[in-house]
């Protein structure tokens, strides 16, 4: 019997359609996987030839207690379309596309085959190939739980994302969808709704990402817990977005540029002065090895540990701006940071407090290494 799994309608759309990426390439072999223990609750058709409406057929299992289905050889000039019918939601099952021999590449509308809004519906469905160099379109408004999560994870070939028009994402909706591929550039990211986990290592690993030639933006005013978490996280990136929010939740910023070595100078300002929970910029530019300029930090009413780790490693980091504490405070806010700076660095940390005595110099305030002074 199958549980926690949601009944969809597929759409009138453009089906999925495959064809080979590159004529005279060596012909490719798709077919699909499930978890053979399940019981399947869906059908997936296709047909290489779009106009007859008759053409039509099952894409049948080589044996259903193995989960795997009967592979489909494409040739140059041939195209292959899917769509599906009484679906269940695709993720329910482990389901996931496989290739083998050419390089491939899709188009048509994903939700041909299942709806992005219900929940995991294409989690992990293109994982792993890394014969696949382009995406289908994702035109979803909402993304479900774990809708897209892993979607094109290890596509290595991958070099452009998709268009990403969702306004409204649940949990871990775009979670490691881009993780570990070849993708250029950020797509528009403009949704506000957000919900816990839901860009969750979306680009680490993506070492294949251009020099940014103009800013990019991520609107959303809250962010949840663990909103951004890991996002860019070791990956080429050379610009931090812009990066709006005044809410946030446990962990929202955590690990967001870890390990960035492209990064440099970061000339702008977090202006979130109320944090909701705990860690919410943790190790955020840690093991950044080019680092040497962080954002000016709002925190006005930080909560244990916020900082913590937050420049750890970053062996150029030399220059800082904060508000820590209230306007009218001179005291260093007990428990916000822990090994947030390395003490063997050297640097000038401007503030709105005191000078700190040699007492209470450390990582875990200001090192003695480096220079303090107010705002002027």
């Amino acid at each position: 019997t199958v549980t926690d799994t949601c009944t969809v309608t597929v759409k009138d759309s453009t089906p999925l359609c495959f064809e080979k990426d590159t004529p005279n390439d060596e012909d490719t072999n798709i077919w699909f996987e499930v978890q053979p223990a399940k019981e399947y609750m869906f059908k997936l058709q296709y047909t290489k030839n779009l106009a007859d409406p008759q053409s039509w057929q099952d894409w049948e299992f080589e044996s259903e207690t193995q989960g795997t289905s009967k592979k489909i050889l494409l040739s140059d000039g041939e195209k292959l379309y899917v769509k599906s019918k009484d679906i269940i939601s695709l993720g329910a099952f482990g389901f996931s596309f496989k290739m083998e021999g050419g390089k491939i590449k899709s188009s048509g509308d994903i939700s041909s085959i299942g709806d992005p809004g219900a929940p995991s519906s294409f989690k992990g469905a293109f994982k792993g190939c890394t014969l696949l160099t382009t995406a289908p379109d994702l035109p979803g408004l909402t993304i479900g739980n774990s809708s897209y999560e892993s979607m094109f994870e290890g596509c290595t070939s991958l070099s452009q994302a998709p268009q990403l028009p969702a306004t409204t994402l649940h949990n871990a909706s775009y979670k490691c969808m881009f993780k570990n591929t070849g993708i250029k550039e950020i797509p528009n990211l403009p949704c506000l709704d957000l919900q816990g986990w839901c860009y969750q290592e979306m680009f680490c690993g993506c070492h294949e990402l251009l020099p940014s030639s103009q800013e990019f933006f991520l609107p959303a005013l809250s962010i949840p817990v663990f909103g951004y978490d890991g996002m860019f996280k070791s990956s080429s990136i050379n610009a931090v977005p812009i990066l709006p929010a005044e809410n946030l939740d446990h962990s929202c910023y955590a690990s967001m540029f870890e390990n960035c070595d492209n990064l440099t100078n970061q000339v702008f300002t977090l202006p979130a002065k109320n944090a909701i929970d705990d860690f919410e910029y943790s190790k955020m530019f840690a093991e950044c090895d080019n680092l040497e300029r962080g954002p000016h930090i709002s925190a006005l009413d930080p909560k244990n540990y916020s900082l913590d780790s937050m420049f750890l490693n970053c062996p150029k980091l030399n220059y800082l701006e904060v508000d820590f504490g209230k306007p009218d405070s001179q005291e260093w806010p007990e428990l916000m940071i822990i090994d947030w700076i390395d003490e063997s660095t050297i640097g000038t940390f401007v503030w709105n407090g005191s000078l700190l005595g040699p007492e209470t110099r450390s990582n875990d305030t200001v090192p003695a290494s480096w220079t303090i002074k107010n705002y002027e």
